[in-house]
C-alpha cells in the first residue's frame, strides 16, 4: 500500500477562573467542562468517545483527569498542520468569551508547584508497512534542540534552565504507557483508519508557540517515519547507546554541542551531528517518487536552523521557544540579580552571589514567567512579543490560521467530516448523531457515513448491517 504523508497533533491546555473566591470556586475540570458547553453551541457532532468534532474537522474534549484537550483534523502538510495547530487558539478565546466569567487558558507543559503534573503535546503519523522503532529514538532524542519548549529543570530547586522540562518525566527508552511509564517511543497503535494503515502515536514532545518549531518538528519526524516504514535504514550508524540518559544531558546544554553522544557503534557525537545525518539520508532520497512535494523545503529549513544552532542561542532567539526563553530569564537574572546561567551546565552561574531563599524566589519568578509565556490572548508573553516583531518565528499568513477556525483541510478525510458536521447541524436533529475519526453514524436511520479511508473525499452512507 502507497502512503501519502498525513499527520495531527493533539494539545493538552491549562485553565483557571481569573476571579476565584469562597463563594465561586471553579476548577480546572469544571472549567473546562464550561467551555466544552460553549463549544456546543457551535457546528458540531457529539464523539462517540468524548466531546465533540467540529466543522473544522477538529475534535475537542476532556481527557483524563479532566483537562481540555483539542485535536487538529488530519493534514498533508507542515504548512496546513500550523493553521490548524494555532487556529485552537482563537477558537478557545471564542469560546472563553461566551462564558458569564473570565478565564485564562495555557499552552504549558510542567506544574513547578505540584510534583508529577504536565500537559502533553502528542502527534500522530499515519504509515503503512513496517516502521522500525530505531529508526526514530535518535532523532526523537535529539530533536529536543529545536522542539524543546524551553524553562526550568523541575528536579532541582534552584533555578537551572531546561531545554525541555517535561522530558524529565520520560525515564524509559520505550513502552506503550501514555500517562505514566512514559517512553521516548511509544508503541501503542490504535489505527483508526481502515486495515492496511497504522498509526506512529509519539507522546514525547512539547507545546510550542513558535511556528518554525511545530513545522520542521512535523515535518522531519514524518519524512523519517515516512523512509523507515519503506524500509530505509534512515538512523544507520546513529543508534544512541543511552538514549534516556542521552535525553537528559542533552536539555542541559544549550549550546547543543557540548554534550558528547555516545553511540552504539563507539563512536561519539552532537546531538546538531545526528541531526544533519539525518537530513543527508533524507536528502539522499528526495526524488523518490513518494517524498512528499515539501521534502526539499524542510531538509532546506532544517540546515538553516542547524547553521544558526551552531552559532549559539543568541541566533535562535527569535525562532523556537526554549532560546526565546533563555533570552528572557537571562536577561532577568542579569538586570535583578548579576547572575546569569552557565550554557554547559545547570544552574546559576554565580549562585554564590544569592543565598537560599533568594534562589528560591528567584525560581519562583522564572517560573511564573515561563507559565504565562503561552497564556493565549494579549496577556501572554509570547503573543507579546511576536505582537511587538521581535520574533522570526512565522511560517504561514495569519490568513491561513483564522480559516482553519471554522474550515476544514481539503485533502483528507476532515473534509468530508467537517462538511457533514456543518450540514446535518443547519438540516437536521444533531443529537441522533456520533461522530469519529472514521465514521459518522445517524443513530435514528441506522446509517453511517464511512470515513475509514483517510483520504477519502466523497464518503458515501451506508445501511448499519
Amino acid at each position: 500500500m502507497s502512503t501519502r504523508s498525513l499527520f495531527g497533533m493533539e494539545t493538552e491546555l491549562a485553565v483557571a477562573d481569573v476571579e476565584t473566591t469562597v463563594e465561586t470556586t471553579r476548577t480546572p475540570h469544571s472549567i473546562s467542562a464550561d467551555l466544552l458547553g460553549m463549544a456546543s453551541e457551535l457546528p458540531s457532532l457529539a464523539s462517540s468517545q468524548s466531546g465533540l468534532f467540529l466543522a473544522n474537522g477538529a475534535r475537542i474534549y476532556l481527557d483524563i483527569g479532566g483537562h481540555l484537550e483539542y485535536s487538529t483534523p488530519e493534514v498533508t502538510s507542515p504548512d496546513a498542520m500550523v493553521a490548524h495547530l494555532f487556529a485552537q487558539e482563537k477558537l478557545l478565546l471564542g469560546l472563553a468569551k461566551r462564558l458569564d466569567y473570565q478565564v485564562r487558558i495555557w499552552k504549558t507543559n510542567v506544574c513547578y508547584f505540584k510534583t508529577g503534573n504536565t500537559w502533553g503535546s502528542h502527534e500522530s503519523h499515519l504509515y503503512s508497512g513496517r516502521l522500525n522503532p530505531e529508526d526514530l529514538i535518535p532523532h526523537l532524542v535529539t530533536r529536543v534542540i529545536y522542539t524543546g519548549a524551553g524553562g526550568l529543570d523541575v528536579s532541582q530547586d534552584t533555578p537551572a534552565f531546561s531545554l525541555s522540562p517535561r522530558a524529565e518525566f520520560f525515564k524509559s527508552k520505550m513502552t506503550d504507557d501514555t500517562t505514566e511509564h512514559r517512553g521516548i517511543f511509544n508503541s501503542r497503535n490504535e489505527a483508526l483508519a481502515r486495515a492496511g494503515y497504522r498509526r506512529l502515536h509519539i507522546i514525547f514532545g512539547d507545546t510550542l508557540c513558535s511556528h518554525k518549531a511545530v513545522w520542521l518538528r512535523i515535518a522531519m519526524t514524518n519524512l523519517i517515519t515516512l523512509l523507515s516504514s519503506r524500509g530505509v535504514s534512515v538512523a544507520k550508524d546513529i543508534a544512541i547507546r543511552h538514549p534516556v540518559g542521552t535525553l537528559a544531558r542533552l536539555c542541559r546544554d544549550v549550546s547543543c554541542q557540548a554534550v558528547p553522544i555516545e553511540l552504539t557503534n563507539g563512536r561519539k557525537t552532537t546531538a546538531v551531528g545526528i541531526q544533519r545525518a539525518y537530513l543527508e539520508r533524507i536528502r539522499s532520497c528526495l526524488k523518490s517518487g513518494f517524498m512528499p512535494v515539501w521534502a526539499e523545503e524542510a531538509c532546506n529549513r532544517l540546515e538553516s536552523l542547524l547553521d544558526d544552532l551552531g552559532k549559539g542561542p543568541e541566533h535562535v532567539a527569535g525562532q523556537l521557544d526554549w532560546a526565546m526563553k533563555y533570552s528572557l530569564f537571562s536577561r532577568y537574572l542579569e538586570k535583578h540579580h548579576a547572575a546569569c546561567f552557565d550554557k554547559h551546565s545547570p544552574g546559576l552561574r554565580h549562585v554564590s552571589q544569592l543565598d537560599k531563599d533568594e534562589r528560591l524566589r528567584v525560581r519562583a519568578k522564572l517560573a511564573e514567567m515561563d507559565i504565562r509565556f503561552g497564556e493565549l490572548g494579549e496577556n501572554g508573553i509570547f503573543n507579546q512579543m511576536h505582537a511587538s516583531g521581535v520574533l522570526a518565528h512565522e511560517v504561514v499568513p495569519e490568513s491561513a490560521i483564522q480559516s482553519a477556525v471554522d474550515n476544514p483541510p481539503q485533502d483528507t478525510r476532515a473534509n468530508p467530516r467537517g462538511k457533514w458536521i456543518k450540514r446535518i447541524w443547519d438540516g437536521k436533529d444533531a443529537s441522533q448523531f456520533l461522530c469519529d475519526w472514521d465514521v459518522i453514524v445517524d443513530t435514528k436511520s441506522r446509517c453511517r457515513l464511512d470515513l475509514a479511508s483517510p483520504f477519502v473525499r466523497t464518503p458515501q452512507w451506508g445501511q448499519i448491517t
